[in-house]
């Protein structure tokens, strides 16, 4: 019972500590504060840290906190694979939240840099122990790679968090770490996933968090598919595993080495076109039974060519599969929690939108109206035949559970 306590003690300070780094900004937090905002004693907090300093190496315990509390969370019926990505969300999603960017940043660079003890390698961290576990109960389950060992494929996870961190902090938390760790891990870790697709257990995304229905699709097998702007090695694999005859076209070079990479990886060789999709696609009439195209259309001004390029390029009764940005996001400021811009959003049309846009590195990115997106694909002779919306995935909205996306299928008539 007493090593328990001992252990609650040094939690309910680390907690502390890191809560005020976050709310006062480091500098500004003091050694009494942490006291009486942990409810413990001077004494206590001398006993586990020398100084405010030697609390920044602690970091790695407030994970493991998560980790702790996180555990009784996994559902046991989910996909090992899935359990893992679930973990790096809510993690990620902690530190979007409530982690300092400046002090995460430190952290990393003070283990770089010790000769010491280097705390976020260390195995015995529960961060390790659940790793290992989920890992090993996925090799069982034949759900994870077994000519992998357990502590590779845990290397290999933690691996690519420790890069998207880096990434992030160098990058000054400009995007957010969660929303994009969702569409990269994945990415980087498919290759230890045991291929399920043949088996009917598969799904990809149009929008941030709900996968398509399987009905959207039909049978697969022969079908031509046109994945537009939509490089990275994300939804071609799987539909090349189901026996679909794919195609790729992104303007992206990256994304489309990512593609080439992951086909490599697969054994396979996929069809990759490097074009714009502002333009006539490089495709003969009623080249493809499908075309999936997921959140994309917001780097594109004008959408009605977009429209009347898929009905070309897809047969009689093909289907069109779209995945978009409702606008709302346009509408707030970065936290999303104070309305900062008008519709239409055009940075084309606006300097202080354009040079911001530069700025942060995100693009230039247009809103859309339903009419633009939905309307502009029946005027170009679909049929809508299903919908769903669907959320940020993440954040102030999300946790308000306002739909900011849209994913639409039509049949071209």
């Amino acid at each position: 019972m007493a090593k328990k306590n001992t252990r609650n003690t040094k939690s309910r300070i680390v907690s502390a500590a890191w809560k005020l780094f976050y709310e006062n900004g480091y500098d500004d937090t003091t050694v009494e504060e942490i006291v009486e905002e942990s409810g413990t004693s001077k004494g206590s907090f001398y006993h586990y840290f020398s100084g405010k300093d030697a609390l920044l190496s602690s970091l790695s315990d407030l994970f493991d906190d998560k980790y702790q509390e996180l555990i009784p969370t996994l559902d046991p019926e989910v996909d090992s694979f899935e359990q893992l990505m679930y973990l790096n969300r809510e993690m990620f999603l902690m530190i979007d939240d409530s982690i300092s960017l400046d002090l995460t940043a430190r952290l990393y660079a003070s283990q770089l840099i010790t000769t010491g003890e280097k705390h976020l390698l260390d195995h015995n961290r529960i961060y390790y122990k659940l790793l290992r576990q989920i890992v090993t109960e996925g090799q069982k389950k034949g759900e994870l790679r077994e000519d992998v060992s357990v502590n590779e494929i845990v290397k290999a996870y933690a691996l690519c968090e420790r890069a998207l961190i880096y990434d992030w902090c160098i990058s000054n938390g400009d995007y957010s770490l969660c929303q994009y760790a969702k569409s990269m891990m994945p990415v980087f870790l498919n290759s230890f996933r045991v291929k399920k697709a043949k088996n009917g257990e598969w799904g990809v995304y149009l929008t941030p968090t709900k996968t398509v229905p399987h009905e959207w699709f039909g049978e697969m097998r022969g079908k031509k598919i046109l994945g537009l702007a939509s490089g990275g090695g994300q939804q071609i694999p799987v539909f090349t595993a189901l026996g679909a005859d794919c195609t790729v076209l992104d303007y992206s070079t990256e994304q489309l080495k990512r593609e080439e990479e992951v086909g490599k990886r697969e054994g396979y060789t996929p069809k990759c076109v490097r074009a714009d999709m502002t333009k006539p696609l490089p495709f003969a009439y009623e080249s493809f039974d499908l075309i999936f195209n997921p959140v994309s259309n917001c780097y594109i001004e004008e959408l009605e060519p977009v429209w009347r390029e898929c009905a070309r390029v897809l047969k009689p009764g093909g289907v069109l599969l779209v995945g978009f940005d409702n606008g709302i996001n346009y509408l707030f400021d970065d936290d999303e929690t104070k309305i900062t811009n008008t519709l239409p959003y055009n940075p084309l049309k606006d300097e202080v939108l354009y040079k911001k846009s530069l700025e942060l590195d995100y693009g230039v990115q247009f809103s859309h109206t339903l009419d633009e997106e939905i309307g502009g694909q029946l005027r170009a002779g679909f049929m809508l035949t299903d919908i769903y919306e669907d959320t940020n995935g993440g954040g102030f909205l999300h946790e308000h559970g306002v739909p900011c996306f849209v994913a639409t299928r039509c049949v071209k008539k």
